[in-house]
């Protein structure tokens, strides 16, 4: 017998799992489509090209420093982080070194699903004690941000961001709108509105037909009241923002070993090759942290499994070779909240548009065992690749492989399955008890 295949149903967005058997007359259908209450994942969403919008800027911001002749900070929001940024800051000496103009920029990448323009932008801007904002803007391009670059590197003036604002309150009728791009006049929702401004109308001269009218306005609003309105949404992120809590890690530094840590790192990717349990993904991730004259950039491997995720470190030091991880539970989660009620121009029905924003969901004991598992299979990799290298290299060190356990997180208030038996037989006690 094969084993069943998923398949994405290309009529109603939904996945399918379709058995290779035919079906037998009598016996009930081997297709299931899936209709588990739960948000479909995509790589290809609004999320998605805000990081990419986040690099290119980056990219541009750093090329133009470069360019002008300047070294300065240049850095970017981490990967899962909404609102992505992207931060310029500069210190402009004077001719004796001892008086710097100090200059910075910060620009916020926010999601819009669902409206006329996908993105907008934040900008704010500080230059020796003055400073500026810009909330929403559209239209902001590689221009503008060569502009704010050089304006922090005090080589240009600043650029004209007050004209691309769109409208933020409702009396600045002068900025245009940006809004929902998916909905159209929803006329049978203004029918009560409708009947009740001609029954006003008419109702000096025939009062009769106003009552009528009136009349019909409150039939009106109960029947809209009754209209059923599915979902409109694109799904959720590829993968959950992080908020995480620390559990376990484990380091060691290995002398001799310190020119081997590509060599290391390289085996260690080749084992990611093949996952070694469903769910388990991989990836390499590009961190920065600030440190004494500077900020400190390198690179990290990520692992996860589900909602447990281990950061790997592989660093070599001339001849130290630094090799640890430290393992986290990532409480973070997608959230639904609604956007408008209205009309959808394809389908031309009521329909509620949703989207997501940041929220976090309460861990259980099976996202422990899942980060556990996850913990112990990558400890066990790295102590094995590691004890190789050493024996290839004749490396005699005495080396504590055990792993620092952590304080775990709490559990959310969801009630226990033991506790569940508990409280039933402490109730069926208290019956037999009083029967």
């Amino acid at each position: 017998m094969l084993e069943p295949e998923d398949r994405f149903c290309d009529s109603c967005g939904a996945n399918q799992v379709e058995a290779s058997e035919p079906v037998a007359a009598g016996q009930p259908p081997t297709t299931l489509q899936n209709v588990l209450p739960i948000l479909k994942r995509s790589k290809d969403t609004i999320w998605a090209r805000v990081e990419e919008a986040r690099d290119e800027l980056f990219t541009t911001l750093r090329a133009t420093c470069e360019e002008e002749g300047y070294e300065a900070l240049v850095i970017k929001s981490g990967p899962f982080i909404q609102p992505a940024w992207v931060k310029v800051e500069a210190w402009i000496p004077s001719a004796n070194g001892k008086v710097s103009g100090r200059a910075w920029m910060t620009v916020e990448i926010h999601a819009k699903e669902f409206h006329r323009h996908p993105i907008e932008y934040s900008v704010a801007v500080h230059d020796r004690g003055w400073s500026k904002s810009f909330e929403r803007l559209v239209g902001f391009g590689d221009y503008h941000a060569r502009q704010l670059a050089r304006f922090v590197l005090g080589r240009g003036p600043m650029p004209p961001l007050a004209t691309m604002r769109v409208r933020d309150q409702t009396w600045k009728f002068w900025r245009p709108m940006n809004s929902l791009d998916v909905l159209a006049t929803d006329w049978m929702g203004l029918s009560p509105l409708i009947l009740f401004v001609l029954g006003f109308v008419v109702m000096a001269k025939l009062p009769i037909l106003g009552l009528l009218l009136w009349t019909g306005g409150g039939v009106a609003v109960v029947l809209l009241r009754r209209r059923r309105a599915p979902v409109l949404s694109s799904g959720k992120p590829g993968a959950e923002p992080r908020r995480l809590h620390n559990v376990d890690s484990w380091q060691v530094v290995i002398s001799g070993l310190g020119g081997d840590a590509d060599t290391l790192l390289a085996r260690l990717l080749d084992l990611m090759q093949t996952p070694p349990m469903d769910g388990f993904e991989s990836r390499v991730e590009r961190i920065w942290a600030w440190g004494l004259d500077g900020i400190v950039d390198r690179e990290q491997l990520v692992m996860t499994l589900r909602r447990g995720l281990v950061f790997c470190q592989i660093y070599g030091y001339r001849d130290e070779l630094y090799v640890g991880w430290t393992s986290h539970a990532n409480s973070g989660q997608w959230v639904e909240f609604t956007l408008a009620r209205g009309v959808d121009k394809e389908t031309r029905q009521l329909v509620r548009v949703n989207s997501v924003e940041r929220g976090q969901q309460p861990l259980t004991e099976y996202d422990l065992i899942d980060l556990n598992c996850l913990a112990e299979w990558t400890h066990a990799r790295i102590v094995q690749l590691a004890r190789r290298r050493m024996e290839e290299r004749q490396i005699d060190q005495e080396i504590d492989f055990k792993i620092i356990r952590g304080d775990r997180p709490e559990m959310g208030d969801e009630e226990k399955p033991t506790d569940q038996i508990r409280r039933g037989v402490g109730q069926l006690g208290r019956l037999i008890r009083t029967g």
